[in-house]
Parts: structure tokens; sequence; C-alpha cells
């Protein structure tokens, strides 16, 4: 039957009934419906996948404040040299990725499903969910989609393949479904070329120059740090929760600011506690400097001067200045260069993730940060030997 054939009627009962007969031979499938989602496997063109949506918008699926769901799309072609090439099926391999998604999501009060699962005739265009795009012509029953394009995909040569899973895709699908950013987009690096260093820098060691913000201890092998990230940890877990606390889960358009930039969410105040290990240290000036970073990150450079402050009164808002809804990514990055009462030297890197936290744990208008701070000569291997933990306290 010809996709001109007017007596094509693409409803919802007959995707489902193909649904059903693609997984008679599939009882894995057929007990974990719920799952995996609705399937259809009879490669769809353009006019068919456009009266598909058409109709499934027409009556959309309800969407469950504790659950994201996701549409998975693969080309014909692919999906034809997978069955021929794979041991386990198409299936099975998404199947098992959706679960470890669900393990990811657990500490954040979040379920993963799949709503459709179809595959389009190649070089269908099928609508995109990092932008608006999805909100004009994507599924309204589901939070995004992946599109499994690459012909040549083969989980077990991808770079974040362990433990039996491609890491690289839950990564892929905090983007496009979570709406969420990388966090090594916040790396910064002062030793390049032409950069114009302060003078209160003057002698740091080429180590305490490296800002490795997906690689902080504190913050490392999170779903959002790269495609190597197993879990959710603190920043992502309190960012995704916040949206149910705050009423916008599914507010495609809302969520996307976390997308495009960094929340605007920190205390108006905060006193910050500083230690070289266990020695606290009296410090006497605070020079906060915003670490710039181009959009295309092929430049870096600092504030022209630096915002000064005592650091029992460092007012974020005054560092990290927003830009309409958010702050933009090349902006959400600070070094604190700081000055004890001896005259010694000392920085530390943050960036806008240490002030969202205390604010999404209650700490809206004060918060007292106690935080180590690297001496500016001290070999550190940043950011693999110093500890970038942060402690939050209500008092001093």
């Amino acid at each position: 039957m010809s996709e001109t054939d007017s007596s094509v009627k693409l409803t919802r009962r007959e995707f489902l009934k193909l649904a059903s007969v693609s997984l008679a031979g599939l009882p894995f499938f057929r007990k974990n419906l719920k799952d995996l989602g609705n399937i259809d496997y009879s490669p769809l063109s353009q006019t068919q996948l456009d009266k598909f949506i058409e109709q499934v918008n027409s009556n959309p699926l309800p969407k469950e404040e504790d659950t994201y769901y996701a549409s998975f799309f693969v080309p014909e072609s692919v999906y034809t040299r997978w069955s021929k090439k794979s041991k386990y099926s198409f299936e099975i391999f998404l199947n098992s990725h959706v679960g470890e998604v669900n393990k990811m999501l657990k500490p954040a009060g979040y379920k993963f499903l799949v709503r459709w699962f179809l595959v389009v005739q190649d070089g269908v265009a099928v609508p995109a969910s990092w932008d608006e795009t999805w909100l004009r012509e994507g599924l309204k029953d589901s939070d995004g989609r992946y599109y499994f394009d690459d012909p040549k995909y083969d989980p077990g040569k991808s770079s974040y393949f362990q433990n039996g899973y491609d890491y690289g895709l839950p990564h892929e699908i905090g983007h496009q479904v979570f709406h969420l950013k990388d966090h090594y987009d916040l790396d910064r690096d002062l030793r390049w070329k032409g950069i114009v260093l302060p003078l209160s820098l003057n002698g740091a060691h080429y180590s305490t120059l490296v800002y490795r913000a997906a690689d902080r201890a504190d913050q490392s092998n999170d779903l959002m740090s790269g495609g190597n990230g197993t879990e959710i940890r603190t920043y992502t877990k309190l960012q995704l929760a916040r949206r149910r606390t705050q009423g916008f889960v599914h507010n495609f358009k809302r969520e996307l600011w976390d997308y495009e930039g960094w929340p605007i969410e920190f205390p108006q105040r905060v006193q910050m506690k500083f230690y070289d290990g266990a020695k606290p240290l009296t410090v006497s000036k605070l020079e906060v400097y915003t670490i710039f970073n181009s959009p295309d990150k092929k430049d870096t450079f600092l504030s022209k001067s630096p915002y000064v402050c005592t650091p029992d009164n460092f007012i974020p808002k005054k560092a990290l200045s927003p830009h309409g809804n958010y702050i933009l990514n090349g902006e959400a990055v600070l070094l604190l260069v700081i000055k004890d009462k001896e005259g010694k030297s000392y920085l530390r890197w943050t960036d806008i993730r240490d002030f969202n936290i205390p604010y999404w744990q209650g700490f809206t208008d004060n918060v007292t940060m106690r935080l180590q701070a690297m001496s500016l000569t001290r070999d550190y291997d940043a950011p693999l030997s110093f500890n970038w933990g942060i402690g939050y306290y209500s008092k001093p």
C-alpha cells in the first residue's frame, strides 16, 4: 500500500495492533511492554510519520508528574544492520538501557518510560527535542526523543561502554529528554597564550590554573558530567527534584532553560570560610574574577576588574549576572583569589553549581560555605588531588 493511497489511516489502534504482532515472538517484551512502550516495526515514510504525530497529538496520552517519557526513532537501514550483525535485538539493547536510566533517576524521585519506538524510512526528518521545534512538531505525550541516526553505531565500541552499557546513551537522553546541560562546559584553562593574569596570580603553579568542572571529585561520574557518568549525583538530583517543587515538570519551554543555561537560583548572601587543610584562613582580601568562555570555547578570559568583597559578605548576583532566564555558560565560573593576613596567596575555583545547591537545599537567603583553598604555588595535579567538597551551614 503506497503512502499516497487515500485509504491509509494511521490510527492508534492499528499501531498498537502492529506492536502486538511484532511482539508476538518476543515474550521478554510482552512481559515488559510497560517499560518498552508502543512499538511499530513497519518503516514509516515522512507522510506516515507526520500523520502519526498528528493523530497522537489529537489525543495525547497523559503524563505522570513522577515520570519522564521518551520516544525513540531508528532508520530502517540501522535497524536492519543491527538485526543482522548483533547477537541480541535492538529491543533488548534499548530495554536494558531504559532500566539503567530508571536506576539512575531513582534518587531524584523519577521514573523513565519509553512512549514510542518507531522505525522510519531512511532520510525521514524526525523533529528535534533540544529546542522549541519539539513544541511545534514533536509528540505531545513525550518529553523528548532520541534518534539512532548513526549507521555504524555499535555500543560495544563506544568509548563510554562499561559493564554492558553504553553510558553515552543515558547522557544524550539527559540532553534531549531531561533537558540538562553538560557539566564539562564549565571547564576552564588559564594557561593559554595571550591570557593576561592579574598580578595577584603571579607565580601560580600551572596546575592551579586549570579547572576541570566535570572531574571534581564531588561532581564526577554524574549523568551530565560526560558520556561516562553512571549515576545522578547531588547537583542533578536536586536540579530535577526542584522541578516538582516549583511545578514545571513536563513544561518543555521552562525545562529548556536548564539546557540553554544555568539556573538563576542562589542565596542572596554567602559567608565563606576558607581552609588550607585543617587550618582555617584569616582572609584580609577576596577578589572574585568571572572566567568567561566564548561560545565556541576558543577563547577564555578574565573579567577586566574583580568583584572585591570580604569573605563574610559575598553577594552571588554581583559575580553571576543573569541574561534573560538563566546564567550563560560562558559566565558561570568564578575564580576566587584569597589573601590571608600573613600575606600568603590562595585561590579557589567555583561555579554556578556551588551556589545552586545550597539554594535548592533551602538556603535561599543566607548560607555559610566551608571550603578548601589552593595554595598558589602548590602542585595539585588538579583536579585529582584537591578536596573540592563544600559544607553548607545556616550559621557561621
